[in-house]
């Protein structure tokens, strides 16, 4: 029998401290071997740290990011990294304080134990603005083949917002505030010989004309999905490595909208050494929840949750309770 490996819970939090908690303690009961750490967001709340103590919860940052910026990101990744080198697990799974075990969590890790792959994330092809005027842009290609960057300072906001009257520019509002986008020059390095994610640019990335070159092309296929995923060690040692051998990438996303959503999926697609399932394990809910919906999902995780505690005091009652 193969034994039940040991899993790592990533959780990113910008809910209430009692929430977050909950959702350790609820971890901690089904994975007594487990390695819990915590991202929480300052600004939702202090942490108790006595019981963060008694649930062996590593607090990893209580840094504030804003949601869908380049922070949120460089977040994920220095996270990613201090787990990776404080701590021993098979598998990484990468969930946020909002989201709650919809099935008992010795069965998923269970599941782990027998997967015949590298990972689990969802995952979807990003294409490149079509090169006719008039075609519609779409979200995905919005948000990455487009450089986003601030209005100029003294440069008026309705002149910024004119400029989407000319072809190929977009303005999009962000938590952060207003963005301007142009479409990135495609890359002059396309060669289909280069190794994954290395660019054929041998000097600083942050020079004006090489910051503004999309990376992709021949050799390197822009992805995105859903941020939450399920990935073994070796994965997670990829990701990692990513940063240092390939910076010139992780600039790049820096002046994308939403990179959490890109980067890592962009990452792992285009490395074939590993194998990977086009699912993420987690169920996205929207509205009202159907506690019996979700459970008859199959989902490992669920979310977002909404503050009514009614609803997780449901699922305790007939998935981890019972």
């Amino acid at each position: 029998m193969t034994p039940a490996p040991v899993v790592a819970y990533l959780i990113a939090s910008d809910t209430s401290p009692g929430r977050l908690t909950r959702l350790a303690a609820v971890l901690r009961a089904g994975s007594p071997r487990g390695v819990i750490a915590v991202r929480h967001d300052g600004a939702a709340g202090t942490l108790d740290l006595r019981r963060m103590h008694e649930l062996d919860v590593d607090l990893l940052e209580t840094t504030s990011v804003e949601r869908g910026s380049a922070s949120e990101l460089m977040m994920l990744l220095r996270c990613i990294h201090r787990l990776r080198e404080s701590a021993r697990f098979d598998w990484l799974v990468l969930i946020y304080g909002s989201d709650y075990p919809a099935r008992p969590v010795a069965e998923i890790e269970a599941s782990l134990a027998s997967a015949d792959t590298d990972g689990f994330i969802e995952s979807h092809p990003c294409e490149p603005p079509a090169s006719r005027r008039g075609t519609p842009v779409q979200p995905p290609t919005l948000r990455y083949h487009y450089r986003w960057s601030s209005p100029r300072p003294g440069r008026p906001l309705a002149r910024a917002l004119a400029g989407v009257l000319k072809p190929h520019l977009a303005v999009a509002v962000t938590p952060a505030g207003v963005r301007v986008g142009v479409p990135a020059k495609r890359s002059p390095f396309q060669t289909p010989r280069r190794r994954p994610l290395a660019l054929g640019i041998r000097h600083n990335p942050l020079s004006a004309p090489e910051a503004e070159r999309s990376p992709f092309g021949e050799g390197l296929e822009c992805r995105y999905g859903p941020a939450s995923f399920i990935v073994s060690r070796r994965v997670v040692d990829v990701i990692d490595a990513s940063v240092r051998e390939h910076p010139e990438l992780v600039l790049y996303y820096r002046d994308t909208l939403v990179p959490v959503e890109s980067y890592v999926h962009t990452v792992l697609a285009n490395d074939a050494s590993i194998s990977l399932r086009h699912e993420s394990r987690r169920l996205e809910l929207a509205g009202a929840v159907d506690v019996d919906a979700v459970l008859a999902s199959g989902a490992d995780f669920a979310g977002p949750f909404g503050p009514d505690a009614a609803v997780l005091d449901a699922i305790d009652a007939r998935v981890h309770r019972a």
